[in-house]
């Protein structure tokens, strides 16, 4: 990822209401950087009044993505992640209209602990969603939590790449984020050297800030490739990190860091999340 100028979204209208058209309206600031609107992501942030209209939404933009990669590709591949998303796709998942024959399930970013810990992500879904939808074992591709952090990295790396034969980057047709409270997403913390990689598809690490201390995480790189991020933070914990990602140009926390450059990028947030915004 190259430096950029600016990463200001300039101004945007944040959608209130039930309405399920995930279309937002944005606009630039006059003198705004050309490269930049063509290539880098601008940002449609919805707010949601309960987790029901929350979960809602995911079910709604996850379906319609699916099967718009499925007419294209006959496959989607989608990325997950860990904290509340488990939950809330599991209140709507089962009950969407897709191919699931065509789903192939990644993680985003995964623990070095065995899965029947209830710290693995993988354990989380196999427990909350995957006896809800009729996926087989072979579509969930999962690390290989026995091997070493590194070496759980590149095994992750060659499975992912099985996926996207002869493809410089991953592209996923959608990747499922959270964001903690301090502005990391996956297990990209601020601050953090895996911030810089450039070479792989998936690091890792064993200085996590969070426990457990190792993990493995796709990249930057790859997560500015998706075709569709779509970010969900709940809690007034988050709000600070909320606005300083979506308001601050010069923000430097790993969430901001995610723009894809050719395809969307969605913010889904309950009220108390987007509370210190400019514009509610």
């Amino acid at each position: 990822m190259g430096a950029v100028k600016s990463r200001s979204y300039g101004t945007y209208r944040i959608h209130h209401n039930n309405d399920l058209d995930d279309n937002a309206t944005e606009s630039w600031p006059d003198g705004a950087d050309v490269e930049e609107q063509t290539t880098m992501a601008k940002p449609s942030i919805r707010v949601c009044k309960s987790e029901d209209e929350i979960s809602r939404f995911l079910g709604f933009i996850v379906e319609k993505k699916a099967n718009e990669a499925i007419r294209k590709s006959q496959r989607f591949k989608i990325g997950v992640s860990g904290g509340s998303l488990p939950d809330f796709l599991a209140k709507t998942l089962p009950s969407i209209a897709t191919d699931w024959s065509k789903w192939l399930v990644f993680f985003c970013d995964e623990r070095l602990v065995p899965f029947t810990d209830p710290e693995s992500t993988y354990h989380v879904y196999n427990e909350k969603l995957m006896g809800q939808i009729p996926l087989q074992d072979e579509q969930i591709v999962r690390i290989n939590p026995n091997l070493s952090a590194a070496a759980a990295a590149s095994d992750y790396a060659g499975k992912i790449a099985q996926h996207f034969p002869n493809e410089e980057l991953p592209r996923f047709d959608m990747l499922l984020l959270g964001m903690g409270p301090d502005g990391h997403t996956c297990s990209l913390f601020p601050e953090h050297k895996l911030l810089q990689e450039q070479g792989l598809w998936v690091a890792s690490l064993t200085d996590s800030p969070k426990p457990p201390p190792s993990r493995i995480t796709l990249t930057l790189p790859v997560l500015n490739n998706c075709s569709s991020a779509v970010f969900v933070c709940t809690g007034s914990g988050k709000a600070e990190a909320v606005k300083d990602v979506l308001e601050n140009a010069k923000s430097r926390l790993p969430s901001a860091l995610v723009r894809p450059h050719s395809g969307e990028l969605h913010w889904v947030l309950d009220q108390s999340a987007a509370e210190k915004l400019s514009k509610t």
